[in-house]
């Protein structure tokens, strides 16, 4: 009897092993495919807030609060493993970020995925499952038809004093940001129309650049919490038809 316990318990530990090892290769090829390699770890104390179920997948809010040490990364990632776009932006930071928010589009329930170069060449890496109980948020319609052609690319900015010295950015962007994955009524594939770079900057120069994808939003919003106040912030935004917006 103990010998058939011994061994199904073995079995049972194997098993698990397998999974474990399984789901590192995948997770570590998601990574891999998004330059996220050397030395990767996990750091609970990057804070991804975001529900933990969703129904509006075309439209998923997210906030990802950054520790101290953090604040002067080199590079921010944030990816959604089960979207046929993964990766929703890339940033760039020319100075201290505390806080970074935005609105995503959920295909289906995925692991999302936040990565952190710190100043040392670490990558941190912080990982939430979200539930999308209507699927297809990257697939559905963008209400671009909605959007007047003279309307695409106005801006909304807003700064917010969060303490003495600390200043939040926060813009909106009017634009359908087209997948590439939804026909028009006539059967036809509506082509990839999204806003691909965004800048940051104020009379000290540059803030941060970020490249962004038609994962997220369409009407993108943005926020950066800064724990100094900027003078002048200006946004300069480009589309992939090569338009050019501006907003202050």
């Amino acid at each position: 009897m103990k010998l058939i316990w011994s061994g199904t318990i073995i079995l049972v530990f194997m098993f698990l092993l397998s999974c474990f090892i399984f789901i590192k290769e995948a997770v570590s090829d998601v990574l891999d495919d998004y330059e996220i390699t050397g030395n990767v770890i996990v750091d609970g104390n990057i804070r991804l807030m975001m529900q933990d179920k969703v129904e509006n997948a075309h439209e998923v809010s997210l906030v990802v609060n950054l520790p101290h040490y953090l604040h002067d990364m080199k590079e921010f990632v944030l990816i959604v493993d089960n979207n046929p776009i993964q990766q929703v932006m890339r940033i760039e930071p020319h100075r201290r970020i505390e806080k970074i928010g935005t609105n995503i589009r959920m295909e289906t329930t995925s692991p999302v995925r936040v990565a952190v170069l710190d100043s040392s060449n670490v990558w941190r890496v912080v990982t939430k499952k979200v539930f999308v109980t209507t699927p297809g948020g990257c697939s559905a319609p963008s209400g671009s038809e909605a959007l007047n052609m003279n309307d695409i690319g106005r801006m909304l900015v807003n700064l917010y004093e969060r303490r003495v010295g600390a200043m939040r950015i926060k813009t909106k962007v009017l634009h359908p940001m087209d997948t590439g994955l939804v026909l028009d009524n006539d059967g036809n594939v509506i082509p990839e129309y999204y806003i691909d770079r965004m800048e940051f900057s104020d009379d000290g120069g540059l803030i941060a650049v970020i490249e962004t994808y038609a994962a997220l939003s369409a009407n993108p919003m943005v926020m950066l919490d800064l724990p100094e106040k900027g003078q002048n912030v200006r946004i300069n935004m480009r589309d992939s038809r090569g338009n050019i917006f501006r907003g202050e």
